[in-house]
């Protein structure tokens, strides 16, 4: 579904992006039901499951979008799931002539990738698990819908939670291997998105307040 985001806003059929509003969701201890929160990586707040989850929604987010002017924002641990991290984070992207607003949570019992964009011509809704965009085009008043391919499903998970783009970035990987161009990201890209969580954890404070 990403992919099919960044297609329409680079065909720029819907006008210029205006805002969007983005809540990534899901519930900490369900990513690895088998063994405690506390056992891996995302129970340590240095590595916690939210603070990781924010720079992976930047990624994409910044390929489709651009890199932001400014983020700020708050973190905070809101709730018990079982270990001392800060569960949930929210910002606000400032583009210039548009903006964003990013909330990621580790606190949601039902998992949630919902999102929405707006344009001078239209709009575009998300719902992770309905498994389909929504894009409606204010010029001819015409909605239409894209839907999400079926994907290799680990048993054990929700069933929107599919494999394929695990399998893709591998896939990538080995190819970078051979031919670094053929890699979609690159160090230098990392670097610019992890500054802009510690942007967020800076205009609350810190990580270390």
């Amino acid at each position: 579904m990403v992919k099919e985001i960044k297609k329409i806003v680079e065909t720029g059929k819907l006008g210029k992006m205006c805002n969007f509003s983005y809540h990534s969701g899901q519930y900490l201890p369900d990513w690895h039901p088998w063994e405690s929160v506390n056992d891996f990586y995302v129970g340590n707040r240095l590595t916690g499951g939210a603070r990781e989850i924010v720079p992976y929604e930047l990624t994409w987010l910044t390929d489709v979008f651009g890199f932001p002017k400014e983020i700020k924002g708050y973190f905070r641990k809101t709730g018990d799931i079982g270990c001392d991290i800060e569960d949930s984070y929210a910002s606000t992207i400032d583009y210039g002539d548009s903006i964003g607003t990013l909330i990621v949570d580790v606190m949601s019992r039902y998992p949630a990738r919902n999102l929405i964009i707006n344009f001078q011509n239209g709009q575009i809704q998300w719902k992770w698990d309905e498994e389909r965009l929504t894009v409606y085009n204010a010029a001819d008043g015409t909605t239409t819908y894209i839907k999400q391919e079926k994907q290799p499903h680990e048993e054990g998970y929700a069933d929107m939670i599919g494999e394929q783009m695990y399998i893709d970035e591998i896939a990538a990987f080995l190819a970078g291997t051979k031919d670094a161009k053929a890699y979609p990201s690159t160090v230098d890209k990392d670097i610019q998105v992890l500054r802009l969580l510690n942007s967020i954890e800076d205009s609350d404070g810190g990580f270390d307040r």
